[in-house]
Parts: structure tokens; sequence; C-alpha cells
């Protein structure tokens, strides 16, 4: 005997509604940094400067703080140097490369947010105070790649006045660029390698403490007392010739006198 059963299939739907993805945009800001202009004695570490005689080495150090890390660069360019009255020298163009290697060489940046350069100290003729002031280019640094310096050949030699500078490609700017203005703010005293002590301003004489430093060429002499004289080396020199002069031409004397002596007779 066989049976026969009847299948039957059915289709069984449910309608089910999927909301879209929203997409929320998430807004962060980030301050940007805050730069400062700095020359120091005693290297990227040292003190602010404040009085220095011409030769004496400084460091000059620019520097940025910034609350994120690995998110910006910088470059030092268009630095200029002047006595305060209109005449200005030109330490980096603006490509950010030295002019004069013997004023201030190509920098180094040891760091994203850091250049630096040793120096020796210079002066105006007739002029105690210098002032620098820079500028200072800001931009985001790509993940992933390492920040863009300045490719600059040797630092030439000081042009003379009126010379013409070759023709230089101006340095392109994105949008996002941010350029900041570093002035050093604290005034610098620059005195010759003959300044004495009495030569410095009483208010800034006693803010020194009377430590000031000294390059190799001025001498200290001291004294019985506690106070002392300086003088150039130039000066020492002819002081100690005339001395020389003097104690030879006594002897002489001496002895001249003890010849023409008449003897005495027994």
């Amino acid at each position: 005997m066989f049976s026969f059963y009847m299948e039957a299939d059915k289709t069984v739907s449910q309608e089910l509604e999927v909301s879209m993805l929203t997409t929320v945009l998430q807004t962060l800001t980030v301050p940007m940094p805050v730069c400062r202009y700095e020359i120091l004695q005693g290297g990227p570490n040292g003190t602010a400067v404040r009085f220095v005689l011409v030769g004496d080495q400084v460091y000059h150090k620019w520097t940025c703080d910034s609350d994120t890390a690995d998110t910006f660069c910088m470059v030092v360019y268009d630095c200029f140097v002047d006595d305060g009255e209109g005449d200005k020298i030109q330490l980096l163009n603006q490509d950010g490369c030295a002019e004069d290697k013997h004023l201030l060489n190509n920098l180094e940046y040891p760091t994203d947010l850091m250049a630096g350069q040793e120096a020796h100290v210079f002066k105006y003729a007739d002029k105690s105070n210098i002032y620098f002031n820079c500028q200072i280019k800001i931009t985001i640094k790509e993940p992933g790649q390492e920040c863009a310096r300045p490719t600059c050949a040797e630092a030439p030699r000081r042009r003379r006045r009126g010379a013409r500078a070759p023709a230089r490609k101006r340095r392109e700017e994105s949008a996002t660029d941010l350029i900041v203005d570093v002035s050093y703010k604290n005034e610098i005293l620059v005195g010759d390698v003959d300044l004495t002590e009495n030569d410095i301003p009483a208010s800034l004489r006693q803010s020194l403490n009377r430590v000031t430093p000294r390059s190799s060429s001025t001498i200290e002499v001291a004294s019985g007392s506690s106070r002392g004289y300086c003088m150039s080396a130039a000066g020492f020199g002819v002081f100690m010739s005339f001395a020389a002069v003097f104690t030879i031409g006594a002897i002489f004397m001496t002895v001249m006198l003890c010849m023409n002596k008449p003897k005495s007779v027994q």
C-alpha cells in the first residue's frame, strides 16, 4: 500500500526598517604654538644676555611651545639686526639661509620647534645697543614625515653696501601657514673690548651684580684693596713699556753717577 502526501511551500516575509548611519562632525581646536627669541650666554640652556663685549660668544635660540606633539614645524627666516635708527643688516634671508657666516651662520634645528646657532657679538660703530627681529613660519607637520628644513649652501662673506643680491625665488606659502614676528625683547648693551666697569650705566651695573663677561683681550689688574682696575691689552702693553724704559733709565743713571763719583784720596 502506498500513501501520498502533498508538500506545500510557503514564503514568510517581514518588513524591517533600518535607519541610515548618521555622521557627526567632530571639531578639535588645537592652539597655535607660542614662539620666542632668546640670546643666551653659555649655550642653549644658558642665561639671557644683558651686557656683553665685542667678540664674546652667545647663543641665538628660537623656540615655539605647543600643547600637542608632532603637530607643527617651524622655520626661522628674514632676520635683521639694526641700531634702532633704521640702519639694518640682514642676517637670514627669506629662505632661512645665512647672509654672512661671520655674523650668523646657518641655523641648526635640534627639534621640530627649536632652532639655534652660536655667534660672536658684534656692534655698530659708536652705538651701544643692537636690536634683533626675525620671522618664524609655522606649518602643519604631515603624519610620518620629517619637518622640511632650509637647504643652504655655505654662508658667504658679507657683501659690500650697495651690492645687489642675486634674485631668489620667493618661498611658497600655504593658506594654513602661520607667520610669527619675533623680536628680542631684552635690551642688550654691547661694549668695546676696552670697556671698563665705570663705563657701564649704574642701573645696569647693579642688575648685573658686578658680574660682567670679559673677553680674553681685557686684563684685570688687582690692587692692594678689594677694588681693581681694568685696562685693555694695548693699554697694559704701553704701561709696561713705559715702566721698563723708566726702570732701565733709572739703573743707567745710577751706574753713571757711581762711575763719575770722584775717588777719595787716602
